[in-house]
């Protein structure tokens, strides 16, 4: 047995990879209306939620993973979050609807590069979303 703790993680950002940032950056930062936070000659990276980051890259060397990837927005209301993109010409797959065993519900889009997204919202008493400022 190690006497090694691991150090806390404090941050994460997931990465997309793009050659057009004309078209995911209005998406992300006007569209969805997340936070740009830091602004590189070819990186942007948006605040998706407190300590979590979504990146987006436009590096010609990296791979394009718009089959493999699904980055999922977790809300508390799923429903409301639908209607809000719907209204700004998000176009999704369906409305939102249980998945699985009904503990979560899901709707599923695409941004204008083709990666896969999700809005959930999980209902299984289990899951524990950050508190919420009531002021």
């Amino acid at each position: 047995m190690s006497d090694l703790k691991r150090p806390e993680i404090e941050q994460a950002v997931t990465w997309l990879y793009t050659e057009d940032f004309d078209k995911l950056v209005p998406f992300y930062r006007d569209v969805l209306e997340l936070e740009l936070v830091l602004e590189q000659p070819r990186t942007r990276v948006f605040r998706t939620a407190p300590g979590a980051f979504l990146g987006v890259c436009c590096m010609a060397e990296r791979p394009l993973g718009t089959k493999g990837v699904m980055y999922t927005f977790l809300c508390a209301d799923v429903m409301a979050m639908y209607e809000y993109l719907l209204a700004k010409g998000v176009e999704f797959e369906h409305p939102p609807r249980p998945l699985g065993d009904g503990t979560l519900i899901a709707t599923f889009f695409r941004d204008p590069q083709g990666y896969h997204l999700q809005i959930q919202e999980f209902r299984d008493p289990r899951w524990v979303y950050p508190p919420r400022d009531k002021g």
